[in-house]
């Protein structure tokens, strides 16, 4: 008798529609070449073969596959941009550029720190960060069409965040909350889930260091402030803590069994340092996730080992006084805290 085969959540949804597929008589027909000759189609349908193309280059696997799909056939009419929005992880340029140069696109970085940071300025609704985060995002693409003089722009937006936000089936108010002025708007990756960009990225040949890259939130470090000001310092703070988090997991060896690492800076709390005085410090909130979706995601327990190691790195720290790790599923939780 054979042994009974044990499979993940995903595993387990993959063999009951295998098992679905046969009993119809019917086979899947969705392969990467398929979807890449798709979306090159599409694209050329909607620019032509002499207008430019102004793709918003965040370094992230989606742009890289847009960047990769897109500039054997557009060549230098293909503008990838990136926003520098004073959000980024520590060194994340320096990774953006080396994504950039692989995939042999010429990168113009727009320095945009010091009005991101002005906008969000002391705010903690995680609403009231998003849509002034828009505004100045919203600001900054128009002024890229007036300045490249084309108004067609392209980012890797993917299916599950249009789904989270109900947005999914009204194509026009995506592309009208994305980008300023909406015309033009193209997102090619929109059918598409992580899953489905990255085996797209495998196919096109594109190193692990960019297919197998961990998702980021679009608003950076801003999303990873918790009903505390943005300022600056809990900007630089949040990013202090997520360098050392992600240093101690990635030397552990345990990336390989997660596809998501969250580091967020929420209130004070009552501290006493190792010198014996008493401090009021912030708390870090550590997370990790399964999933391949990013529809579904199951908390990851860290092992307790590597949890102490990053309790008393982060507590070292004057400023922070408490770690806390997250462990809920999506869903109820969302991945990220907000």
């Amino acid at each position: 008798m054979d042994e009974p085969q044990i499979l993940s959540e995903a595993g387990c949804a993959t063999h009951v529609l295998r098992n679905f597929f046969d009993i119809c008589n019917t086979k899947g027909n969705w392969d990467p070449a398929y979807a890449v000759e798709q979306i090159r189609s599409e694209l050329l349908t909607l620019v032509g073969r002499r207008k430019s193309v102004i793709h918003l280059f965040s370094g992230g696997v989606g742009s890289a596959v847009i960047a990769a799909l897109f500039e054997p056939i557009l060549r230098e009419r293909l503008i990838c941009v990136t926003l520098d929005t004073g959000s980024l992880r520590e060194d994340e340029m320096k990774e953006i550029l080396r994504s950039a140069v692989v995939l042999n696109c010429p990168l113009v970085v727009i320095d945009a720190r010091r009005e991101f940071f002005a906008a969000l300025e002391g705010l903690t609704d995680a609403k009231d960060k998003r849509a002034a985060f828009q505004c100045v995002y919203e600001k900054k693409v128009a002024k890229m069409k007036d300045t490249f003089r084309t108004p067609h722009v392209i980012e890797g937006i993917l299916s599950a965040y249009l789904i989270e936000r109900g947005e999914r089936e009204c194509g026009a108010h995506v592309k009208m909350h994305t980008y300023a002025g909406s015309g033009g708007s193209f997102n090619p990756l929109r059918d598409f889930f992580k899953d489905e960009v990255r085996d797209v990225a495998r196919f096109l040949g594109l190193p692990e260091f960019i297919s197998e890259r961990m998702s980021f939130p679009r608003l950076g470090l801003f999303s990873r402030i918790i009903d505390i000001p943005v300022t600056e310092q809990t900007v630089a703070l949040v990013r202090w803590a997520d360098t050392n988090v992600r240093e101690i997991i990635y030397k552990s060896g345990i990336e390989k069994e997660i596809c998501h690492i969250i580091v967020a800076l929420t209130v004070r709390t009552s501290g006493i340092k190792a010198d014996g005085e008493r401090s009021n410090g912030y708390t870090v909130v550590v997370g990790a996730v399964q999933s391949a979706d990013f529809m579904i995601g199951r908390g990851y327990e860290i092992p307790s080992e590597i949890r102490r190691k990053i309790v008393h790195t982060l507590i070292d720290h004057d400023e922070i006084s408490r770690v806390w790790f997250d462990e809920t599923p999506e869903y109820p939780a969302t991945i990220e805290l907000q």
